[in-house]
């Protein structure tokens, strides 16, 4: 087998998915060999498209000789190898140019078409999602209709069944509109409402101006006779920054633009406003990068704090704009309220006072972003030109994105008005946001998108049916069944999975330390046994469901929904439930876990039989706190003090667990400790900004010290183990 050519640019992942796809695509047998040979090459055909100046990545590039001329998608494979997180983008660009555009842009949908299919016995029904509240817009469709006073709007929930029948009932009678909003909360009144439709069908008093338009998020209990004659939409929540900005300024006229009583701080500032309403929707994606908890803000929130930003502007002094009101009934109510984690509150702050502030108004072309790409469309009469006013201070690349932008935003032939100028300017924008915008490093986008491209797979292989053949055919051309597969695979976990750790001799290890010394080593090594079990319940299970599984695909027992999901798991790389089950936290595929299940077997075994280990890999436990805290207890026995009143002191080391000649005087070594969004700087001795592409930095061994009634200073290091 070949070796790793580059580490630096393929990780060991990588390549085993490179000799992986060598045997299993006849096209491909000769890739090992070509990136071997072709290093060079190949790294500049996967290097990052803002270096490349190709705009979008890899799709549209050839890969090197002698794969040229691959097939399109043939390419997007090569793609999942080199660069994962561009391989979601790249789909959506082989969709659009050999199918169809239409397959990568949603098609919105419009009320009014959507209202003149329906009919008093057929609702319109709104599927929701996160984030996504169609409620304005109902609201905005009933006023142009001239309806908004006959409109009769009910949430529902415990006890509110009773007063919809009745609105229902009111509203057939005299041709009025009816919204129940969260069906899902009623799921002991569905039935009733599913059986009130199918009265309207044959009430002929029915009035033809009634119309029912219901929302509820996808429920399983939801009456299927109801989801089969209503008319169904969903309204998704906009992906990206660009998608956000032009659905909420699609909703914004003109008149609600310049009405206010001081239209030009107004419009700067809705403008900064839906700017920052857009990010922080964005920032979700990054799971907790962007935000430790993920929040529901949603257009209600948008249109409540629009609301309060012109009464705040048409009620406050000419001279003055209170912008520490605004920022508070914002950051701390509007948007505040759904936060429930200080430390997001604390960054959801921050973030809204880069848009509300005095600079916002008073300087024209104020930058969002420091490339210039994002500002605030706006300029006084005399700089309405797309020369951009120095008092904005851009660099020269952020001015030269600015006149770019000006130059596009103005209607051909016309004057254009503040709206056409904001939704000419949104157009503009590019389709992919910059980390730059959310205030996040750019690996951090790199993080998103592997998650994303992730998650697209595992939806692709859950609605992937069973396949009759899988894998390479044999030598004499037949194809191979899955279950042969599976079979095979089944062989081979068998012969490496690690034998059970003997009880006996788990039994001498405890018998062994009651002496002198056992104050010192005997709570650590019940913490090791107490491991040690829950190890060998993983192993037993995985040993007792592979040989249950081989009998019931050679028809020896009966197939059981278990070993159906046990079979479909190995052959999609997947961890089976029933091993996840009793195995530690992870998110590892198969391959990858089980790799290092025989790591953490290896670790086990050699303080079982050998001594103490040097350095405690602490994520290889099971429950790494109950390490820790017999790591204190340890401590407190020996010395003599209260296990309550002692703390962990931590001093990070310069030095690897490979290279340690002993243990510490006081406390335990760790090593096996990663950082994701910051890295170790050894030279300074403390936290750094991330290399570029190194999503996680491995760091030092780190010196946990106990120490009673230990109050840490302001330059120490301080260890946060939530997510160990």
């Amino acid at each position: 087998m070949l070796p790793n050519p580059d580490s630096s640019f393929l990780t060991d992942q990588q390549w085993g998915a490179i000799l992986q796809f060598a045997q299993t695509h006849k096209e491909f047998d000769k890739l090992p060999a070509s990136v071997s040979s072709k290093t060079a090459e190949w790294q500049e055909y996967a290097k990052d498209p803002d270096a490349s100046g190709e705009g979008e990545p890899f799709y549209v590039r050839r890969p090197p000789k002698p794969y040229e001329n691959t097939s399109p998608f043939n390419r997007l494979l090569l793609i999942k190898i080199l660069r994962p997180e561009y391989l979601v983008r790249s789909i959506g660009i082989y969709l659009s140019q050999e199918m169809s555009p239409a397959y990568e842009t949603p098609a919105p949908y419009v009320l009014d078409e959507v209202c003149s299919s329906a009919s008093p016995s057929t609702p319109i029904l709104f599927i929701l999602s996160t984030g996504a509240d169609p409620t304005s817009v109902i609201l905005r469709f009933a006023a142009e209709k001239t309806m908004d006073k006959h409109l009769l709007p009910i949430s529902l929930g415990q006890g509110q069944g009773q007063r919809a029948e009745n609105l229902i009932e009111r509203a057939k009678r005299g041709g009025e509109w009816v919204l129940l909003q969260n069906c899902h909360l009623a799921q002991s009144w569905l039935p009733t409402l599913e059986k009130l439709l199918d009265a309207l069908a044959n009430d002929d008093s029915v009035s033809p101006n009634f119309r029912l338009f219901l929302t509820s998020m996808p429920v399983s209990y939801f009456p299927t006779s109801i989801l089969q004659n209503s008319i169904k939409l969903t309204t998704e929540q906009p992906r990206g920054v660009k998608a956000n900005l032009k659905r909420c300024y699609a909703s914004i006229t003109l008149d609600e633009l310049t009405s206010s009583t001081r239209p030009n701080e107004f419009k700067r500032l809705l403008f900064s406003l839906t700017f920052f309403h857009a990010v922080i929707q964005e920032r979700k994606k990054f799971s907790p990068l962007g935000f430790n908890i993920p929040y529901e803000f949603n257009d209600s929130d948008l249109e409540v704090s629009r609301s309060t930003l012109r009464s705040f502007l048409d009620y406050a002094p000419s001279s003055d704009i209170p912008f520490d009101a605004l920022l508070f009934v914002t950051g701390e109510i509007h948007y505040g309220g759904r936060i429930t984690d200080e430390w997001d509150r604390v960054c959801l702050n921050a973030i809204i006072r880069r848009f509300y502030c005095p600079d916002a108004v008073e300087l024209d072309g104020y930058l969002l972003s420091r490339s210039g790409t994002y500002f605030i469309p706006y300029f006084t009469p005399e700089e309405a030109s797309p020369t951009i006013s120095e008092k904005a201070s851009p660099s020269r690349r952020a001015k030269r994105a600015m006149t770019r932008a000006m130059s596009m935003i103005e209607v051909p032939g016309t004057e254009a008005n503040d709206l056409e100028v904001t939704q000419n300017y949104i157009d503009t924008l590019p389709g992919t946001d910059e980390p730059e915008i959310f205030g996040l490093h750019e690996n951090a986008y790199v993080s998103y998108l592997k998650k994303e491209t992730d998650r697209f797979l595992e939806t692709i292989l859950g609605l992937q049916p069973r396949q009759r053949t899988a894998g390479p055919a044999t030598k004499e051309g037949a194809p191979v069944s899955v279950e042969d597969t599976v079979l095979r695979m089944i062989d081979e976990i068998e012969s490496n999975v690690p034998s059970s750790f003997p009880a006996e001799n788990i039994q001498k290890m405890l018998e062994a330390n009651t002496g002198p010394n056992f104050a010192d080593l005997g709570v650590l090594n019940v913490v090791l046994a107490q491991e040690l079990d829950r190890y060998n319940i993983l192993l037993d299970t995985i040993r007792t469901s592979l040989d249950s599984l081989r009998k019931a695909i050679r028809g020896h027992i009966l197939m059981s929904s278990e070993l159906d999901n046990m079979f479909f798991c190995l052959s999609h790389n997947i961890i089976p439930a029933n091993w996840k089950k009793r195995s530690y936290a992870t998110l590892k595929p198969l391959a990858s876990w089980f790799k290092d299940l025989n790591e953490r077997i290896i670790f086990m075994l050699g303080w079982l039989d050998r001594e103490q280990p040097k350095s405690f890999w602490l994520s290889a436990f099971y429950f790494p706190q109950g390490f820790l805290t017999g790591v204190l207890q340890s401590y407190a026995r020996r010395n003599k003090k209260e296990i309550d009143k002692l703390r962990f002191k931590y001093k990070v080391t310069s030095f690897t667990s490979d290279k340690l000649l002993s243990g510490p005087k006081d406390g335990v070594y760790i090593h096996g400790l990663y950082l994701t969004c910051a890295r170790w700087d050894e030279n300074s001795e403390s936290l750094a900004d991330q290399q570029p592409k190194v999503l996680y930095n491995e760091m030092p061994v780190i010196n946990f010290i106990p120490v009673e009634n230990h109050k840490p200073n302001e330059n120490e290091y301080i260890l946060s183990l939530i997510h160990i």
